[in-house]
C-alpha cells in the first residue's frame, strides 16, 4: 500500500491497512499528492515490482491518473469523490492498458 504524505491520506491508509489485515507498513511516497503529475506517478508505479498495489491519494491526481491508465489521456478524469475506490486491472501497468473493474463511492447518510 502506497500513500500520500498528507495527514488525512495517512490516517485513511492505516484504517484500510487494519481493515484488510495487511501486515506490511504503509509506504509513504511524495508523488501521490494532489498536485503531482499523473505521468510522473505512472513512471514511479512502473518501477514497482508488486503485482497488486493499493494507492491512497487525492483529487485531482487520482481522477487524472485513472483516466491516464484506462483511457491513455488526462482530459476526462475518473469521477472520484472523497473516500471513493476505483479498482483497475490489467496485464501491463501502462497508459491506456488498464481496465476499470469497479468504481465505488461511499453512501451518504
Amino acid at each position: 500500500m502506497l500513500a500520500s504524505p498528507y495527514n488525512r491520506a495517512q490516517q485513511t491508509a492505516e484504517i484500510v491497512r487494519q481493515a484488510l489485515g495487511f501486515s506490511a507498513a504503509v509506504e509513504t511516497v511524495s508523488w501521490l499528492t494532489p498536485e503531482s503529475d499523473p505521468g510522473d506517478a505512472l513512471l514511479y508505479l512502473g518501477r514497482r515490482s508488486e503485482e497488486d498495489i493499493l494507492l491512497v491519494t487525492h483529487q485531482p491526481l487520482v481522477g487524472a491518473l485513472g483516466d491516464l491508465l484506462v483511457n491513455g489521456r488526462r482530459d476526462t478524469p475518473l469521477p472520484m469523490a472523497t473516500a471513493s475506490l476505483a479498482e483497475l486491472e490489467g496485464e501491463h501497468l501502462a497508459a491506456g492498458l488498464m481496465q476499470l473493474v469497479g468504481l465505488r463511492h461511499p453512501s451518504r447518510q
